[in-house]
């Protein structure tokens, strides 16, 4: 669940109607566990399809894989797995064929993560948060990155706060002069 907070995702899920949430880590081990208890006709509902996979690690070296072993595997078992935000199912050849798709381009960028659009519909600004500086350290930077004291862009990089690097200043306050 990597990037998507288990409270976050568990509060998707119950609002989308779902009954038992297995969460990967406290009520099972792996997804595989989770298939055990799965029965013909069982709906096995998901943020996104790319969550299923375990992260890249020792254990799993293609999560892409790992997803598509983890849809097969619930498939065979006679379930249906549902995307709660596109209300994709597999059991339609079609959604089936986008819900992979958007899975593999999402694992194959590193991320288990929901489209943006979906992210943002939930709150999260997605990447990295920008860091926030005080008003008196960005004043600060300023009179570094403005004055002529530091010869070169690397000077004046040198002497800028802490956390406040060069490329950061030249956003900010534009080429040195």
């Amino acid at each position: 669940m990597s990037q998507h907070k288990d409270k976050r995702q568990i509060e998707a899920l119950r609002a989308a109607g779902v009954g038992a949430i297995y969460v990967v880590g406290k009520n099972c081990e792996t997804w595989m566990d989770m298939t055990k208890a799965l029965r013909p006709g069982d709906h096995v509902m998901v943020e996104a399809l790319a969550l299923i996979a375990e992260p890249k690690g020792p254990a799993v070296r293609w999560p892409s894989q790992d997803m598509r072993d983890a849809l097969e595997e619930i498939e065979r078992r006679g379930a249906i797995v549902i995307e709660t935000h596109t209300g994709r199912r597999s059991d339609n050849a079609e959604q089936r064929r986008a819900m992979i798709a958007d899975a593999v381009r999402a694992l194959g960028a590193g991320q288990r993560a929901l489209p943006s659009d979906v992210a943002r519909a939930n709150g999260a600004k997605g990447g990295r948060r920008a860091k926030q500086f005080a008003p008196d350290v960005i004043e600060k930077a300023r009179v570094v990155w403005e004055s002529r004291k530091h010869k070169t862009y690397k000077d004046a990089a040198k002497a800028l706060p802490k956390g406040f690097s060069m490329m950061r200043a030249f956003r900010m306050f534009g080429p040195r002069g």
